[in-house]
């Protein structure tokens, strides 16, 4: 018989994570961030997995996979000006999944390592 196989879970978690909107129609609410992370420590699941905390990306590690024209756009693009982006956001396929919101660009910083 073989023995069961042990699986290694590893937790990504950053407070910085909650303090990004994505706006009233997306689904990702912050504070199921939070939630969630509340409950992992009070049911104290993070003794199971291995916990790790965010490194920001650096533009040029977003580079690595992205082109420069995409980097600039996440860098400037913001709710107050997106109309004046309205092209390169159409290449990029900016919509309602994916939409403008403040902050966009460090928040792809911090999910990105």
């Amino acid at each position: 018989m073989t023995a069961p196989r042990q699986n290694k879970v590893a937790y990504f978690y950053d407070s910085e994570f909650s303090t990004f909107y994505f706006g009233q129609n997306h689904p990702m609410k912050p504070h199921r961030l939070t939630m969630t992370h509340q409950l992992v420590l009070g049911y104290e699941l993070h003794k199971h997995m291995d916990m790790f905390r965010a490194v920001k990306a650096q533009p040029s590690q977003l580079g690595q996979f992205h082109s420069p024209e995409y980097i600039e756009l996440l860098a400037h693009v913001t709710p107050d000006n997106m109309s004046e982006h309205g092209a390169a956001m159409n290449r990029h396929n900016f919509n309602e999944d994916c939409p403008v919101f403040d902050g966009l660009f460090e928040y792809c910083r911090c999910v990105s390592t």
